[in-house]
């Protein structure tokens, strides 16, 4: 588990040639907060063609191709592709290619959509802005971009470099930000006078960025925007490797205001979930258009709506406690177009995983002294540089037996870059990760970002301790003494590079080496694009279904890392806790139950929109008009009460046990 390579500018010093054109590229919404009088720039590409940008592509001087299409955007309009081919010499530099609107901006926000990229070529994608003296080797300004292999074969980078000759200098501001293949991103930017301020999300989710920075820097006042591409590899001649290729776009519906947000922990279920629906197109969203889904079960029908004015607000009451919610948000506008958001939270307590029915085991609490443990060992660790807190009754500083204990392929102890939990192993342990970086030139100081301190721990000013620098094929082995009883086990984890975690039982002695193991499942760990954007995911089987465990009484459990040791996956995860939680499995709830509405006694009766469900109670926003309802569902339904509550009307109903339809 080795420290991470020195956080600096991409194979360190400057990148002569990289950036022979950095091409321009018109962006998703542009509004001009220094011109009002300007009109925004936007364009979806919808219509197949790119009237009112410019085109730059400096290698075709040398015959070497270069090609803008419109492929197919999935949701039902076109995107926009740009490829270059390499050079056969690199007198004029890498391969680039790029487009830009004629246009002059100073204060500014940008935005645009990533919807597609070769993950194998290293190339480097991103935004252009305050530039100016565009041409061959004479282009300067500023630059947001995305460097797909920042380590060759390995993650990528977000970054902010200074262009001057069309060289980029070292990175001013950079986060480790790994983007997934097959997802699309939205890339935002914002410059105000010396302020300049990035962000990244993935457009399944517009309401949290993935990674986040600003600066401070002084620039010019005004320049061309747009977007680019080029080669930023050493290949640059390669036919394959030396090539450009990525894909955006800029249209997609989205949500707003969502709570509670992507990854939130410890949410509290009476809070209720909420969100508004919203376009960038301005196409209204019906009722009928959204549908919401939790651990893939259809909630739709529980939803109650409000029109506001900026967009439709939905409502959900019905979160359970101390439950892991996947969720999804599908949108439909009435023109068609569709957009899908997934996120996922918590609604666990502290006070619930602190309980004698559920096992919480800290990631760098593994064996030590050839299989010893500590059962629910108190919160230890360093407090400042000089106090340890229960260094005699905590796991701080125990030392583990290589090939016993623990496999790590690193010779070096300690976690390598930040205050180490047991300094004395080679597994890597710290506290919280450094993903985003700085300028040492500009003074700026960047801090370890943790995960959600968990009262047990800030309380006595301690933090969330995580096992770093993973590789592929390492284990860690854990005793403890697990409850009674079917149990979920989820593992509380952050990542940039999809990958399997397995979780074993030890069938041997945990004290002796050659130690042989059975398979429980596997933590599909995805890609949450920084080691500080953390979450829980399950064990499954082989299906995907989500394993219980009954394994009462004292038992070794190991967790490796799955895959070989690639660049891919090294260094890419931060694990907190595995959490084994009672198997509680809730009734199941009548999906098919609704509430229709009319105006006549006789009908036609249609779906209330506005109606809320919580549990068995409606509630019913009153109206001045004459109304009649009538609930639906396939087993007997049985009215208990009604009453008027403020300014609704509230139903209270119980389903039977008996089949057949029903309805009130």
């Amino acid at each position: 588990m080795r420290p991470s390579p020195t956080p600096a500018s991409r194979r360190g010093g400057t990148l002569p040639q990289r950036l022979r054109q950095a091409a321009l590229y018109s962006t998703l919404i542009l509004p001009m907060l220094g011109h009002p009088s300007l009109m925004a720039q936007s364009d979806n590409f919808d219509d197949g063609k790119d009237d009112g940008w410019s085109r730059f592509a400096p290698l075709e001087l040398l015959g070497i191709p270069s090609t803008v299409t419109f492929p197919d955007d999935g949701l039902g309009g076109k995107a926009y592709r740009l490829e270059s081919a390499a050079p056969p010499v690199p007198n004029f530099g890498p391969a680039r290619i790029g487009s830009r609107p004629l246009v002059t901006y100073s204060d500014f926000t940008a935005a645009f959509d990533l919807i597609d990229w070769d993950n194998d070529l290293d190339q480097s994608i991103g935004l252009l802005f305050r530039a100016d003296t565009i041409g061959i080797g004479t282009t300067s300004g500023f630059a947001m971009n995305y460097n797909v292999q920042q380590i060759t074969g390995g993650p990528g980078q977000i970054q902010f470099t200074r262009v001057t000759a069309e060289v980029p200098s070292s990175a001013i501001r950079f986060a480790n930000l790994a983007l997934e293949p097959g997802h699309r991103y939205r890339f935002v930017f914002t410059a105000k006078a010396a302020h300049l301020a990035g962000s990244v999300y993935d457009l399944l989710d517009l309401t949290s960025p993935l990674a986040e920075f600003d600066t401070e820097l002084e620039t010019s006042t005004s320049g061309e925007v747009g977007l680019f591409n080029f080669n930023a590899g050493t290949r640059i001649t390669d036919p394959i490797a030396g090539r450009t290729d990525s894909t955006f776009d800029n249209y997609s519906a989205a949500t707003t205001d969502l709570a509670p947000l992507n990854r939130t922990t410890f949410f509290a279920p009476t809070s209720g979930l909420e969100f508004t629906a919203t376009t960038f197109a301005n196409e209204p969203i019906e009722p009928a258009g959204v549908t919401v889904l939790l651990n893939e079960v259809d909630r739709s029908s529980r939803l109650g709506f409000e029109t506001t004015t900026s967009g439709l607000k939905v409502r959900l009451n019905e979160l359970q406690p101390n439950t892991v919610y996947d969720a999804v948000i599908l949108l439909k506008t009435s023109a068609g177009q569709s957009s899908r958001t997934e996120w996922t939270f918590d609604t666990f307590s502290e006070e619930f995983l602190d309980s004698p029915e559920v096992l919480v085991i800290e990631a760098e609490d593994y064996n030590f002294s050839r299989g010893q443990f500590i059962n629910r060992p108190p919160a230890s660790g360093r407090i400042g540089n000089d106090s340890i807190l229960n260094a005699s009754t905590g796991y701080v500083d125990r030392i583990g037996e290589p090939g016993i204990d623990y496999f790590d392929r690193s010779g070096t102890e300690g976690s390598g870059q930040i205050p180490a939990y047991r300094a004395f192993d080679t597994v890597g342990t710290q506290a919280g990760s450094v993903e985003i970086g700085g300028s040492a030139l500009l003074g700026q100081r960047i801090d370890p970002v943790n995960d959600v301190i968990r009262k047990k721990y800030g309380s006595q000013a301690l933090p969330e301790y995580q096992v770093r620098g993973t590789e592929g094929g390492e284990w860690l082995n854990y005793t403890r003494e697990f409850p009674p009883g079917k149990h979920h086990v989820y593992l509380r984890v952050a990542s940039r590079a999809p990958q399997q975690i397995y979780l074993d039982t030890v069938n041997s002695s945990a004290s002796l080496p050659s130690q042989t193991t059975s398979r429980l499942g596997t933590f599909a760990v995805p890609n949450m694009n920084l080691k500080t954007n953390y979450r829980f995911v399950p064990l499954t089987d082989a299906t995907g279904k989500r394993v219980e465990l009954e394994m009462p009484g004292t038992h070794t459990v190991r967790l490796t890392m799955g895959g070989e040791q690639t660049l891919r996956t090294s260094d890419t995860l931060a694990l907190n806790y595995m959490l084994f939680v009672p198997a509680d499995v809730d009734p199941p709830v009548d999906e098919s139950v609704r509430l229709e509405s009319a105006t006549d006694i006789s009908g036609p009766f249609t779906p209330e929109t506005n109606a809320l469900f919580s549990g068995e109670t409606i509630t019913i926003p009153i109206t001045e008009n004459l109304r009649f309802f009538r609930l639906v569902s396939p087993g007997q339904a049985v009215l208990l009460t009604t009453e008027v509550s403020g300014s609704n009307l509230v139903l209270r109903f119980r389903l039977g046990l008996i089949g057949g339809g029903g309805g009130i």
